[in-house]
């Protein structure tokens, strides 16, 4: 089985053990995945848009927007032409907009996501995670009495903040002294070194893989957190945790996000994807699963399409829907 360590010796001369927003392409092709970009609706002749009216008014005030006045349309105007898109999403997934009405479909878990090389070695990613606001249900449909939530299944990411943080690999070099410039050669190799951190292109990012195999290791983590108290009265210790081996061999999790670029007000980044256990025990977390993993780990397929804005009025129903396409309860 190739794993992450297998991989580090088998390339001795390349920077493979490295933190996710050190990975390139390379990384991506090492791990066998592969992305999948739907051009189908680059067309934008069939795409729906919003229609302004532009006579002026009687009072001369300007046009006249026939649009009716709605929360979410608002919020999803905003998220497409606002800066601060962090709130706006959490207003459109998590946000209630009538405390009496019904409650909202997400919950934000956490504003960013971790992401993990076995036990020892954990990094926080950019991207707020949510999770459905429902209680979990096995896959029975029963409810799960030691399982409080469900886990995170959808990020929220943004380019310029994967920027930022790819940035904070080479720090900025400083003077020494308060009255010393800085230094410009440093400052010059810092650039370049940077831009080999720049993907070819942003569409495949390798930084998405990063993000997307970070809520697989999250709900893998939470389903072998809860399956450990779950074990037949009946059963030997050790024919439970066969049991239990061979169920999460078998378990595939189904994890989805979205990119934004900040300057595109037309349309978002959405991918999916669907990761086998096998796959995420390179990674050799959680340590059960890595362990229970006698199968050949299986190739990664990554589906990004483009998601656009408008209509503003049915931005939050379309986002919503997508995002529960991709979830199954675990």
């Amino acid at each position: 089985m190739a794993s992450i360590e297998d991989l580090v010796r088998q390339n001795p001369r390349e920077r493979i053990f490295v933190q996710p927003s050190e990975w390139k392409d390379r990384h991506v092709e090492l791990l066998e995945v592969a992305f999948v970009i739907n051009r189908d609706n680059d067309k934008d002749q069939d795409r729906p848009v919003n229609i302004v009216d532009q006579a002026a008014p009687a009072d001369g005030k300007g046009p006249v927007d026939p649009r009716p006045i709605d929360d979410w349309t608002h919020e999803a105007e905003r998220l497409a032409t606002s800066n601060n898109k962090n709130q706006y999403i959490r207003h459109l997934l998590a946000g209630q907009k009538d405390p009496k009405g019904p409650k909202a479909p997400f919950r934000c878990e956490s504003n960013y996501g971790q992401f993990h090389y076995g036990h020892t070695h954990t990094f926080r990613l950019h991207g707020m995670t949510f999770a459905p606001a429902s209680r979990d249900a096995s896959r029975d449909g029963q409810a799960n009495p030691r399982r409080k939530h469900q886990p995170v299944v959808f990020a929220f990411m943004q380019r310029i903040m994967i920027k930022i943080q790819r940035e904070l690999v080479y720090p900025v070099p400083g003077p020494r002294r308060r009255a010393q410039s800085n230094n410009v050669p440093v400052a010059e190799m810092r650039q370049l070194q940077l831009k080999h951190l720049d993907p070819a292109d942003h569409n495949r990012d390798p930084y998405i893989l990063a993000v997307l195999i970070g809520l697989a290791q999250e709900q893998a983590w939470l389903v072998h957190d809860t399956s450990n108290g779950e074990d037949d009265a009946t059963a030997k210790p050790e024919n439970a945790a066969a049991i239990r081996a061979e169920e999460n061999r078998d378990r595939e999790y189904k994890v989805c996000a979205v990119l934004v670029d900040e300057n595109n007000t037309e349309f978002i980044n959405f991918y999916s994807a669907t990761m086998s256990a096998s796959f995420l025990s390179k990674f050799n977390y959680p340590r059960a699963l890595a362990e229970t993993m006698a199968t050949p780990p299986s190739n990664l397929a990554i589906h990004g399409s483009k998601f656009p804005y408008q209509p503003y009025e049915t931005f939050r129903q379309r986002l919503i829907d997508a995002i529960m396409a991709h979830h199954q309860p675990i």
